[in-house]
């Protein structure tokens, strides 16, 4: 019988959504002395079902154990686990030590990303401007989603409830885009491997863009939801990274290599007034400017 290693999540990508999460565990996860999932979530802390069969089997279903030693720094990502409380105090209790990341991007453009995928999956079907009712409404899941999963301030100070500020990175998506490579040796250095390793950072991951067929994203949506028919049947026989690799391939098929057009800006600069109150005070909390968020557009 063979005992597989099983160890605690050291470093956590914790957000924030479509702020370049899934190219930043690729290239930190290429690093020698670190392991990360192929899955593009870790989705063990957000999942009640799945929180409630324990680490061991979550471990076992997400990392590659041939690639982790007893030396291998963990590396894990859960894009929305900073809007939610459960999943951070979970994480805590697995491991207080944790190191947390979180990239922050202009919540306008993140929303309208973040709107862009769901219509690629065929969530929805309006024209973005249409968010201007569901900014007021304050309510819903698509007003979670777009709106709420930006405003940084308070899901920052609720991770600081569990986790000390020098365990938690603040990083900007410009930081990120100016010079990622500068972003990932501070990272490596904070987790204390080699810095001179420099990950293959020509490979974008996750990039939305636009697709060829809104049915066919649809129905390609059908397939892989978690209580399809199809998916049950699948799983059974292969493995969850495995599944996570067919579904990309699946929906790489309808992708084109044409990126969207950028939002108006009119409902850019509604979200920008919306926003501004609550950048100015994030800046004050991370010590960073941010006032480049609040620009309007012409």
């Amino acid at each position: 019988m063979v005992i597989r290693m099983v160890k605690k999540i050291d470093c956590m990508i914790a957000g924030a959504q479509k702020a370049g999460t899934t190219s930043l565990l690729r290239y930190l996860g290429e690093h020698p002395e670190c392991a990360s999932h192929p899955q593009k979530e870790f989705a063990f802390f957000l999942e009640p079902s799945e929180y409630a069969k324990g680490y061991a089997g979550a471990f076992g279903k997400y990392f590659n154990f041939s690639k982790v030693d007893e030396k291998s720094i963990i590396i894990a990502k859960s894009a929305t686990l900073y809007t939610n409380e459960a999943a951070i105090k979970r994480l805590h209790e697995h491991n207080p030590d944790c190191k947390l990341i979180l990239i922050l991007r202009n919540p306008s453009e993140r929303a309208y990303s973040s709107y862009l995928m769901e219509r690629n999956y065929g969530s929805i079907h309006y024209e973005f401007n249409k968010i201007i009712p569901i900014l007021q409404k304050k309510k819903g899941w698509e007003y979670e989603l777009f709106i709420n999963f930006g405003l940084y301030e308070k899901h920052l100070l609720q991770i600081y409830k569990y986790f000390p500020k020098e365990q938690v990175q603040v990083i900007l998506f410009d930081e990120v885009k100016q010079d990622v490579e500068k972003v990932c040796k501070t990272i490596f250095a904070s987790l204390n491997v080699d810095t001179v390793f420099v990950p293959n950072l020509k490979v974008k991951h996750n990039v939305t863009q636009q697709v060829r067929s809104k049915t066919y994203a649809l129905a390609v949506r059908k397939l892989l939801q978690k209580r399809s028919l199809v998916r049950r049947v699948i799983s059974i026989f292969v493995s969850s990274h495995k599944f996570y690799k067919f579904g990309n391939a699946i929906r790489g098929l309808n992708k084109t290599n044409h990126p969207h057009n950028p939002m108006d800006a009119k409902t850019y600069n509604t979200l920008a007034e919306f926003y501004a109150p609550y950048n100015s005070s994030l800046s004050k909390l991370i010590g960073k400017d941010l006032s480049h968020w609040n620009k309007f557009k012409d």
